[in-house]
């Protein structure tokens, strides 16, 4: 599985409906919670838009989640691939080594 940052950002001026989207988009991420596929939904304060991290096996499934998003109409998005911490030290430490045996 691969996880991905999504950061959302509402387009402004945003539409009246934008707030019907925003309910809906709520119990969309509290459904996909419960099912595994999405590990955290936070919108933001003081700002309009906020983030959810995904946890999906492929791209396709990624895409799938944002199409299903209520409020995709009327937010840009920022997607970041995630990586495990552990991961990442085995690899950093791999490429210090490497770096440092010349």
């Amino acid at each position: 599985m691969s996880q991905y940052l999504v950061i959302c950002n509402t387009l402004l001026p945003a539409p009246p409906e934008v707030m019907d989207a925003f309910i809906a988009q709520c119990d969309y991420m509290d459904e996909l919670i419960k099912k595994g596929t999405i590990k955290m939904f936070v919108p933001f304060t003081g700002i309009n838009g906020g983030f959810f991290v995904a946890d999906v096996p492929t791209n396709e499934g990624l895409s799938k989640i944002l199409s299903g998003c209520p409020m995709f109409p009327y937010v840009s998005r920022e997607i970041y691939p995630l990586s495990d911490d552990k991961e990442m030290k085995k690899i950093v430490s791999e490429m210090k080594k490497r770096m440092t045996s010349n």
